[in-house]
């Protein structure tokens, strides 16, 4: 017996270290106590260490709030807490460690993650286990997963949305395709868990054959009467490019007025993988649809696919189509395909109408088929640069970018076409024309610099825009990430006990009134910036500067094109909630670069979870939110009640 002593007592300590005394407040949570005013200081200028010592804590609340910060903010100082508290007497704290352990996506963190799955017993703390391995990186997680036996409906959702997860990884075996396909069908299983299946058929890669599983998706699509699981067999529908009972479901949603908008967008992008001739007929009529995104998607389809043979007919589905955007698509594709009579008809029409308006958008709709003219590279580069608004200016921009690096790859010569216009833009006015043709001028591929004259180079030392081409003609070397110049917030939670749990607010369009909640319990840096940019006006008067058919409205951008934000950046703030149609949600290039600008989905979009900060939703009609078009104008955001 003696000879076990030793051991015993070693366990002892071991469980002794492992359970903490983890004690909840009698007075309840507050956003000004102040170890959780310190904790969201620090995480606003990423200090690993108050987070690690917060997560280390006894404080129950402040464990809580940790492991939300924890789980946007991946740090390997983090791993040993996190595996402590996946075994936590508390449910909500394992829920939350569970969540935080997949954000981080240590490999380490896989098995402590697979130990306290064998043990749980919690249904939402499961689910989120499965999910979260399903982030780890890796073969082990995808092979866990696809030999899992699910026998209750957390775990179903929990594996599904894991190997939804190890999808977005780039880690695909057939037996977790062959899965999906059966979830898909199944009457028996949850919204939640057919509508990951069917994200997930649809997020395989372009080219992947689901054909062999035509005839389950197309019953499924059938018998479904979920719109998101629908949507989501439509996308998959385009890796099914052989069947052709599919062809003409396809068909026959694009061409339906009477079906729902967001049907009609997807059949017509899933249309272009299945042969143009067969497809040709009912975009035609889609093109000529009374629905903006229907028109604009099937004017988008003839510009990837069109042929010369039918540009005469893009040419007179664009005189017919009314809505000015997708008219000029649809000229767009006239002058890609036509010969020179169809261009030289479009034209005069094109520059006629880009004088008539007086929208910035419609006009940057136009400019494009600007460059079909000899005096196209001359005229976008003027407007580039002097161009009345910031959208025309970017556009303008951005056209001749794309055009450039396409003739580049067709005959490098051709660059020099564009060099005495790119010069003049670097002396351009809008800052961000400037930075971008910079950019332009220190790509190695391209070799503009070459056209620079002593004299330019001279002028260009002189302005503080340009100083990395400065640096770039001298050295050769480029400019690190720029981002990190940005200022970080620095906003105190504690005013958040100003407001009561519900925040209502009303974004209030020239179309209508979009009504939102926020939601300050789970990114609350996120929502009071949100408050404090609507309150003091900043949102007032912008335009809706990115809407993509049938996947989101994208404002907050003062400048009205994309590029405008404020001088600081505010932190990400993942969470658990997934990406339902109607979530508000930040806008972003990386992690803790969000500033302004946020978006509103249209769909279910899984893809985006624990990538973007959800910090609300639309409370009201998503009516209003489907009527934004590019350019519609924001009058202003009320916070109506929680203050």
């Amino acid at each position: 017996m003696s000879k076990h002593l030793p051991l015993l007592l070693l366990l002892a300590i071991l469980i002794s270290c492992d359970s903490k005394d983890i004690q909840y407040s009698d007075n309840g949570f507050s956003w000004s106590d102040p170890e959780v005013n310190e904790l969201y200081l620090a995480s606003q200028n990423r200090n690993s260490e108050i987070v690690e010592e917060s997560l280390s804590s006894e404080n129950g609340f402040l464990i809580l709030e940790a492991l939300k910060i924890a789980g946007s903010f991946p740090s390997e100082k983090f791993t040993d807490e996190i595996k402590n508290l996946l075994r936590a007497e508390d449910q909500e704290i394992r829920k939350k460690a569970a969540f935080a352990a997949g954000q981080n996506g240590s490999p380490d963190l896989l098995e402590p993650l697979k130990d306290q799955l064998s043990e749980e017993q919690i249904p939402s703390v499961i689910k989120e286990l499965l999910v979260s391995i399903g982030k780890i990186d890796g073969e082990q997680s995808i092979v866990f997963l696809s030999g899992f036996n699910p026998d209750s409906d957390a775990e179903i959702e929990g594996q599904t949305i894991g190997l939804f997860h190890c999808l977005l990884n780039n880690n695909i075996t057939n037996s977790a395709v062959r899965q999906m396909t059966e979830n898909v069908g199944n009457k028996n299983l949850s919204n939640e868990a057919r509508r990951y299946a069917a994200g997930y058929l649809g997020r395989l890669p372009v080219g992947f054959d689901l054909n062999r599983y035509a005839g389950k998706l197309r019953e499924a699509y059938t018998i479904s009467n979920d719109e998101e699981e629908k949507q989501h067999l439509l996308i998959a529908f385009s890796r099914c490019n052989r069947d052709v009972k599919i062809l003409e479901m396809l068909k026959g949603i694009s061409e339906n007025e009477n079906e729902d908008f967001r049907y009609r967008v997807l059949a017509l992008q899933s249309l272009q993988f299945f042969p143009y001739i067969e497809a040709r007929e009912s975009v035609y009529k889609a093109a000529l649809s009374d629905i903006p995104k229907v028109a604009k998607e099937a004017a988008n389809y003839f510009i990837n696919l069109g042929n010369a043979n039918d540009a005469v007919q893009y040419l007179s589905l664009g005189a017919k189509q009314k809505y000015l955007p997708a008219s000029a698509m649809l000229l767009q594709a006239a002058c890609k395909y036509g010969s020179k009579p169809v261009i030289e008809k479009v034209l005069p029409y094109v520059q006629d109408q880009f004088k008539k308006t007086s929208d910035p958008y419609d006009k940057a709709a136009l400019m494009p088929i600007f460059m079909y003219s000899n005096e196209g590279i001359e005229e976008l580069s003027l407007y580039a640069k002097e161009g009345n608004h910031p959208v025309i200016r970017t556009t303008a921009l951005n056209t001749l970018t794309k055009n450039l690096l396409e003739d580049y790859k067709e005959d490098p010569d051709k660059v020099e076409q564009y060099a005495d216009g790119l010069t003049n833009l670097l002396f351009a006015s809008d800052t961000v024309v400037v930075r971008q043709t910079a950019g332009l001028f220190m790509s190695n591929d391209l070799s503009l610099q070459k056209y620079l004259d002593e004299k330019t180079i001279s002028r260009i030392d002189t302005i503080e825009e340009l100083s990395s081409l400065s640096k770039f003609l001298k050295t050769g070397s480029k400019p690190g990430n720029s981002r990190l110049r940005y200022n970080p917030s620095d906003y105190d939670v504690g005013i958040l006990e100003n407001y009561s749990d519900t925040i209502n607010a009303e974004i209030i369009t020239n179309e209508g009134v979009i009504e939102i909640e926020l939601y300050p319990d789970i990114a609350p840096i996120t929502v009071i910036n949100f408050l404090k940019l609507s309150e003091d006006g900043y949102f007032s008067n912008n335009n809706y500067h990115r809407v993509e058919n049938n996947f989101v409205i994208q404002d907050g951008c003062p400048r009205g094109d994309g590029y405008g934000h404020p001088p600081f950046r505010i932190i990400s703030e993942f969470s658990p909630n997934s990406f339902e149609k109607g979530m508000l949600a930040m806008a972003s290039s990386g992690r803790d670069t969000e500033s302004s600008q946020w978006f509103i989905t249209h769909r279910f979009s899984p893809h985006l979870d624990g990538a973007y900060t959800i910090f609300g939703s639309v409370s009201g009609a998503l009516d209003e939110v489907y009527k934004v078009q590019t350019g519609t104008e924001i009058l202003d955001i009320v916070i109506t009640q929680g203050k």
